[in-house]
């Protein structure tokens, strides 16, 4: 079974813990370098965010909440998930190396803020052009 390096990241140290106010998307995101506005993607952009915020949902259970055990397949599934993020907004970025040089220090919340904004944004764009 595959395991966090070291000194990297778990997904459970970016998790707001539940007594603390979560931190807003802004937040999340305000040191995020430019990306393609949403209402600029091509269809096949549009539809890799929706695919993967569908894949997202489809993790959650009845509360809304994904497993975060590390023997879970949910918790594969999202590291999968947050991957793809992660490079879909590289090749959507303005600026490529500036958005590596954010990514590298990214949180997992980070990129699941960044798909919630995008899969948010090009729904809304896609409902009001039907």
């Amino acid at each position: 079974m595959p395991t966090i390096p070291d000194g990297a990241k778990k997904p459970q140290d970016h998790l707001a813990p539940e007594a603390e106010p979560e931190a807003t998307e802004d937040e999340l995101l305000v040191e995020l370098p430019e990306l393609t506005a949403p209402t600029k993607l091509r269809l096949r952009q549009r539809n890799k965010i929706m695919a993967m915020a569908g894949r997202l949902s489809s993790l959650t259970d009845d509360a809304g909440q994904i497993s975060l055990e590390v023997g879970d397949p949910s918790f594969v599934k999202l590291l999968d998930v947050l991957a793809d993020v992660d490079d879909f907004a590289e090749s959507i970025a303005v600026d490529a190396q500036a958005y590596v040089d954010w990514s590298h220090t990214a949180s997992y919340e980070q990129f699941g803020a960044l798909l919630t904004r995008y899969a948010s944004a090009v729904g809304e764009s896609g409902a009001s052009s039907n």
